[in-house]
């Protein structure tokens, strides 16, 4: 949030006009494994966005000022997705799911955390996560490859640190089910939020295998919790499921917002989908669609060159390789009917989590 807020040589609102004027953007993320700066420029301003992100990484000034604003903004976000209960559920099921790890982040967490960072705090971790060492670039579009491996060698150059230890960092395994619920008086959708954990990313078969499933179970309008429970039911609102990957665990979710009446069998009929999934086969006409509306997803997300470069990064700093992209399609056509039952049972067990707001 900092990192475009001033530099030694330009103020924010400076920096802000130089990268609009050029048509630059320089956009620094961060996500629950990667801290990310995402660079779109033209062919012809290179240079210049070399030259302004050089000053960024190196120059930036993290000043205190800046660090108020920014916590203030964050901490009003916070309250105000609170009004909403569909977050509500959302962040006591992550808090639970993660409880404890490196992961459990959630706003309630981030909210007791923030007002305590300090400017130094800041800098400390910017200076150690941004070790030259631990450092992926991954750049899609017409460009000197050579050209550019040289320049980003000079932009990082100065970071001399010892290499990141992330051998601290860990997930605790649930050894018990969960149970999280907040009553809302006079709501009129309740939430419910219900999930497994899963093994980190790095377990290619069942990161693949599960993203298959995602989908049969619980991604778009063909998926069976679409089918049916809101159009054979009319149990939902609004509904679906989501797999979400990371270094070093998971989660497999199942959402449903609906009246409040029909959250409880709502509940037993998402079971009585995922019980489906552990032991009756899928047919080859399901699982083919899934496959294709898998890999069709996948395609269109790769138009552009900034969502080329993002994945190929991502996956090489998975440990995939930046060549994983071939892979990954072969390796959804390669998954049957019986890797979804035994993936299945492996995850979807009696140890999960779930989330209530009623």
């Amino acid at each position: 949030e900092l990192m475009l807020k001033g530099t030694k040589k330009y103020s924010a609102q400076e920096l802000a006009t130089l990268l609009d004027e050029n048509g630059i953007k320089i956009s620094p993320s961060c996500k629950e494994d990667f801290f990310i700066i995402d660079v779109q420029t033209t062919t012809s301003q290179i240079d210049l966005t070399l030259e302004i992100l050089d000053e960024i990484i190196n120059n930036g000034i993290f000043d205190d000022y800046e660090l108020e604003k920014k916590r203030s903004e964050i901490l009003s976000k916070i309250k105000q997705k609170r009004d909403i209960p569909m977050n509500v559920a959302l962040d006591n099921f992550k808090t639970a799911i993660y409880e404890n790890s490196v992961y459990s982040h959630s706003n309630p967490v981030i909210e007791k955390s923030l007002p305590l960072v300090t400017r130094n705090d800041v800098i400390g971790y910017y200076n150690r996560i941004l070790d030259s060492k631990n450092i992926i670039v991954s750049i899609s579009g017409n460009v000197n490859s050579a050209k550019l491996a040289e320049a980003f060698g000079n932009i990082l150059s100065d970071k001399k640190m010892k290499k990141v230890d992330f051998a601290e960092y860990k997930v605790t395994k649930l050894n018990s089910p969960k149970s999280v619920s907040k009553d809302i008086k006079d709501l009129q959708t309740s939430w419910l939020f219900m999930g497994w954990q899963t093994s980190g990313i790095q377990n290619k078969k069942d990161f693949v295998t599960l993203k298959v499933i995602n989908t049969l179970l619980g991604s778009g309008l063909s998926s069976r919790l679409y089918r049916n429970l809101r159009e054979q039911d009319g149990l939902a609102y609004q509904l679906g499921s989501s797999y979400s990957p990371k270094m070093l665990g998971g989660i497999f979710m199942t959402y449903i917002g609906n009246n409040p009446k029909t959250l409880d069998y709502s509940r037993e009929k998402i079971l009585d989908e995922i019980n489906k999934l552990k032991l009756e086969f899928v047919s080859d006409t399901e699982l083919q669609n899934a496959k294709d509306r898998l890999k069709g997803g996948f395609i269109l997300a790769l138009e552009t060159n900034s969502e080329k470069a993002s994945n190929i990064g991502l996956f090489d700093a998975y440990g995939f390789g930046y060549d994983f992209m071939e892979e990954y399609i072969k390796m959804i056509d390669e998954v049957t009917a019986s890797d979804v039952v035994s993936t299945a049972n492996k995850y979807f067990n009696s140890i999960f989590v779930q989330a209530f707001v009623k």
